[in-house]
């Protein structure tokens, strides 16, 4: 029997500045059960992952959804500046 059990209080996401990192543990555990004998087997790990954001991203409205092992991060944009064009007189 083997389990994998990343859960998502084990996952930690977070945003200083324009960087955003997801930090987490794996714990696996294998288990066989025998007529002559009965093993276990655990795994430990963690991993970083580190992720420059551009010039545009809102860090205030990053969001997460972790749904059947899969971690979403939504990372909304801010509103475009539009581009005036400003007519410049001039002394002649």
């Amino acid at each position: 029997m083997s389990q994998n059990y990343l859960q998502p209080l084990d996952i930690e996401i977070y945003c200083p500045r324009a960087v955003l990192k997801i930090r987490s543990e794996k714990k696996q555990e294998k288990e066989e059960k025998e007529k002559d004998f009965y093993r276990v087997e655990r795994s430990y790990g963690s991993f970083q992952r580190t992720l420059s954001l551009p010039d545009d991203a809102d860090s205030s409205g990053i969001g997460a959804n972790f749904s059947k092992g899969v971690l979403i991060v939504s990372i909304p944009r801010k509103a475009a500046l539009t581009s005036e064009t400003k007519r410049i007189p001039f002394n002649s």
